[in-house]
């Protein structure tokens, strides 16, 4: 049975997390084919309502002439209660050169034996990318007490063509709306 093995002689090589309920587990890794863009392969794992695990491959990096925001490691899974029904945050992370990188959030949930990609909780409906420089973080961030994701907000200077940190943090509610918060960063 994959969905609970832990896969320990893989552990430097694929990055795997599990929902806190134990429905849904992702496995993804680097491909190694994308030189300084990284090029990932995202297979999620789930409990359908019988038990039957099911795989689905959210991804097809082969399918991919050039790293997307499809190409993009899953490092962490949220549970999110949100219009009656559980939903599944993720955060990932990738690049796609230049010098920049990025962060994702997406939102899933299990309906009628299905994984189904559903970002209805997020304001405008779907993925939320957050470009930055290598050389930045964005803090993203999900608060489970406000049902809240964080980050620093980033815009493209138009004279060098490189996102740069506004000073400002970005709150979104989920099923809510976004605000800024005029906060600086030190």
């Amino acid at each position: 049975n994959t969905f609970d093995y832990p896969f320990f002689n893989l552990a430097n090589e694929l990055t795997i997390r599990t929902s806190p309920d134990k429905k849904l587990k992702f496995y993804s890794w680097d491909t190694q084919t994308g030189g300084t863009m990284h090029i990932f392969s995202v297979i999620a794992q789930y409990k359908q309502a019988d038990g039957t695990i099911k795989v689905v491959e959210l991804n097809a990096p082969h399918l991919d002439e050039l790293p997307s925001q499809n190409d993009f490691n899953i490092y962490e899974i949220h549970e999110v209660e949100a219009k009656n029904k559980t939903h599944y945050l993720t955060f990932g992370w990738g690049t796609h050169g230049g010098g920049h990188q990025f962060n994702i959030a997406q939102v899933f949930r299990i309906e009628k034996d299905l994984l189904i990609k559903d970002n209805s909780v997020l304001p405008n409906k779907r993925d939320l990318v957050i470009t930055y420089l290598r050389s930045e973080k964005s803090e993203l961030a999900y608060d489970s007490a406000k049902n809240e994701i964080s980050y620093r907000e980033f815009v493209e200077d138009k004279d060098s063509g490189f996102m740069k940190a506004t000073g400002k943090k970005i709150m979104i509610s989920l099923g809510g709306k976004k605000q800024a918060d005029s906060t600086a960063y030190i």
